[in-house]
């Protein structure tokens, strides 16, 4: 039997949680730039960021899954959202790593531990990067040595 072939996802840092993020759904990474607030956004809901001279709303993935940030976020990751960009506000990028569709499987998804009116509100605001994120994953820490130990002996 032939193994299905891994996929690439980009693998980030959050409040010392790690994230992937389908690497279909990842346009590039970027340092931050200041986001310009506007008032009735959620929490979750920096502002909006000039990028590439277009505006893009920029989620903080730290307020998104219910902490508070105490540091400002390292990097952007810009999301594909249909026709549209949304930027994720996240500490770091780790970078590439490939997952095999089985383990994918496993992972449990990015918003299981967000909050039910978090999520309520991102399906309110967003359908599409609501699907973006419901696809993206949280990387469980025994996972992540596992993938570590992996790349290091290629």
């Amino acid at each position: 039997m032939i193994n299905p072939p891994s996929t690439p996802w980009l693998i980030c840092q959050n409040n010392h949680n790690e994230y992937a993020f389908a690497l279909c759904d990842v346009i590039e990474t970027m340092r931050p730039l200041a986001p310009h607030p506007f008032a009735g956004m959620p929490g979750f809901v920096l502002g909006v960021a000039t990028l590439r001279g277009q505006a893009v709303p920029v989620v903080d993935m730290t307020a998104l899954m219910g902490a508070s940030r105490t540091a400002p976020p390292g990097r952007y990751v810009t999301l594909r959202i249909g026709a549209r960009v949304v930027a994720v506000a996240v500490d770091s990028v780790i970078g590439l790593r490939r997952l095999d569709p089985a383990a994918q499987t496993d992972l449990p998804p990015l918003l299981s531990e967000a909050a039910a009116h978090t999520v309520s509100a991102i399906a309110a605001l967003d359908s599409g990067l609501l699907l973006v994120l419901q696809s993206a994953h949280l990387i469980p820490q025994a996972v992540w040595q596992a993938l570590e130990t992996q790349e290091l002996a290629q």
